[in-house]
């Protein structure tokens, strides 16, 4: 923060009279003040917040609960994790507002992944994003997107954070909103192709960070760019600017945030030769980890505390410390594992909750038909006092007319009507059907899952009309490839899949190479017949030989190759490594 804007938010202080214990309770602009000063002066934030809490409780309800949820802020700020996540989750019950209700579910996911308890923040968020996904652009709405792309960047999809990041930035964001946005969005983009970023880019986040009255991000971006020049082996660079940055950032009196700066500068120092230094900056973070869930800081210092005694040629040092990065690379790994395992359990329950969804609106709809059914065939009934010659040609149009209601439907439930390809629920249930019946005759099966590259964009920039247009155009490309035995499934929006009988890994990704030429050559007119349209896909591959016959199994490796297929940069095809899943459950 500037020291203009300091200078203003003291005066603003203590014009609303938060300089000591207050004799009243909090006003409306006093709680507005702190939710301010939180993002701009994290330390002044919790002092006055102290204060706040020594006098008299709100009496108002919407005030208790915006004072309570400041409150699970400050827990999570000071890395009192557990408390946080209690207070959250009483707020995201009890609170008489529903936008408060809103942000303190979105603080508990934030606070299960400061905590590395990623299966149960994944969980929170999936309902969270479900919740907020019909409202429009809002405040509240970009929160949560915000939560979404932190969260993702963190569970290591780039792809999905980024996505979430720039759904902010095409909104009506205010400046701190951007700010968040773009930290993010640098993040993902890091994570995916960091040759790519330039100086320049740094420069921009930093300017737009200060400009705001945030300062957590500014912060951040302070450690990725010292990161970004010591992995170029700048790190004199990376030295200089975090040793000028450093006591701002032990000010904002983060641990995570500290930790990591502590660990980035002794990694850089160590490579410029100045050990003592270092051997301190790892002293940090050894005293700062003892109080946070995350090993990456932890594991990075260790490596550094091994590579310092290995340049004084101390061995018996070197062996201690070699033992010590063992034990800390054991731990990470267990965390990224963790990470994975999380990730994939959550897209599950997603996938479920769908299907469950799905289930009970067809059900629904059945009612409604038989419903219609019973009063029609009621009627008919009436018409047996007429002549029964006139009663039985009206009955037999009844039944026909029945018939075809019921066939519709039952074309509606199988066929999406927009590519002309299999539902995904009935996708679901032929391939499940199938991989059994495979598995008994030891008969080897290959699953293509594929998603459209930059679909969205297309939305964005000529509207939903004109993505239905290029749906329809994929939809017809890709029927033209079915035989029997083998049908295409849309699985939502641009995913799509296909179950190959007979076919091993190799026969697989030769069939994904003549989907992904057919997908290329599909032209589409833009709803308002000034642009042409056109696409690519990314595919990932797998086989039942790799990876067994359930179709959840398939689903989740392959799933795991079209990201690995887009992080390559997309229009390409990637073979899943096969991961093992968790957990015994039916298949999908």
């Amino acid at each position: 923060m500037t020291m203009t804007g300091r200078r203003a938010a003291a005066l603003l202080f203590a014009a609303l009279g938060i300089g000591a214990a207050l004799a009243a309770a909090p006003t409306p602009a006093q709680l507005d003040a702190l939710q301010a000063l939180r993002l701009s002066n994290p330390g002044a934030f919790l002092a006055q917040l102290r204060a706040v809490e020594a006098g008299p409780p709100p009496t108002d309800p919407l005030l208790r609960d915006q004072l309570g949820l400041l409150v699970a802020q400050a827990m999570a700020l000071e890395s009192r994790f557990p408390e946080a996540l209690q207070r959250a989750d009483q707020l995201a019950r009890d609170a008489a507002d529903e936008a408060t209700r809103l942000r303190a579910a979105a603080l508990a996911v934030n606070v299960q992944a400061a905590s590395r308890e990623f299966l149960d923040g994944q969980k929170r968020l999936e309902v969270l994003l479900a919740t907020v996904e019909p409202l429009p652009d809002s405040a509240l709405r970009r929160h949560i997107d915000l939560v979404a792309a932190v969260f993702y960047n963190q569970l290591s999809r780039s792809e999905i954070a980024l996505r979430h990041a720039e759904r902010v930035l095409a909104g009506d964001a205010a400046p701190v909103e951007r700010c968040n946005a773009t930290v993010q969005a640098l993040v993902a983009r890091l994570s995916r192709a960091a040759h790519q970023i330039n100086d320049a880019e740094f420069n921009v986040v930093s300017a737009l960070c200060v400009g705001s009255t945030t300062v957590l991000p500014a912060r951040y971006v302070d450690v990725l760019r010292a990161r970004w020049w010591t992995a170029r082996g700048e790190a004199g660079r990376a030295v200089a600017h975090l040793q000028a940055q450093m006591p701002a950032l032990q000010a904002i009196g983060y641990a995570p945030l500290t930790a990591e700066a502590h660990a980035e500068l002794a990694k850089a120092l160590q490579a410029v030769g100045r050990l003592d230094e270092a051997q301190a900056q790892t002293d940090a973070v050894l005293a700062l980890n003892a109080g946070l869930p995350s090993g990456l800081p932890l594991l990075s210092a260790r490596r550094t505390r091994y590579e310092i005694a290995l340049a004084r040629g101390d061995d018996r040092v070197a062996l201690g410390e070699l033992q010590a990065v063992l034990t800390a690379e054991r731990a990470y790994e267990d965390e990224v594992r963790h990470l994975l395992v999380a990730y994939e359990a959550g897209r599950q329950e997603s996938l479920t909750r769908q299907q469950a969804l799905a289930l009970v609106e067809q059900r629904n709809t059945q009612l409604v038909l038989d419903a219609k059914h019973s009063e029609r065939t009621a009627t008919l009934f009436t018409l047996l006092a007429v002549p029964l010659g006139l009663a039985f040609v009206a009955l037999l149009g009844w039944t026909w007319h029945s018939r075809r209601l019921r066939h519709r439907h039952r074309e509606r439930l199988r066929v999406d009507r927009l590519t002309t390809l299999w539902t995904r629920q009935y996708f679901s249930q032929q391939a499940a059907a199938a991989l059994a019946a495979a598995e008994r005759r030891a008969q080897p099966m290959a699953l293509v899952l594929f998603d459209l590259d930059h679909f969205s964009q297309v939305n964005s920039q000529h509207g939903h009309l004109s993505g239905d247009a290029l749906l329809a155009a994929v939809g017809a490309a890709l029927a033209r490839l079915q035989e029997p035995g083998r049908q295409f499934g849309r699985l939502g929006g641009e995913e799509f899949a296909v179950l190959l009988p007979g076919a091993g890994l190799d026969e697989g990704l030769a069939f994904a190479e003549r989907c992904r030429s057919a997908i290329g050559a599909v032209r589409a007119t833009a709803y308002d017949g000034r642009a042409a349209l056109a696409i690519t896909a990314s595919f990932g591959v797998v086989s039942t030989t790799a990876a067994g016959y359930r179709l959840r199994d398939l689903l989740a490796n392959a799933d795991q190759a079209l990201y690995r297929a887009k992080g390559a940069g997309r229009n390409r095809v990637a073979a899943a490594v096969v991961v093992p899943v968790e957990g015994n459950e039916a298949a999908a």
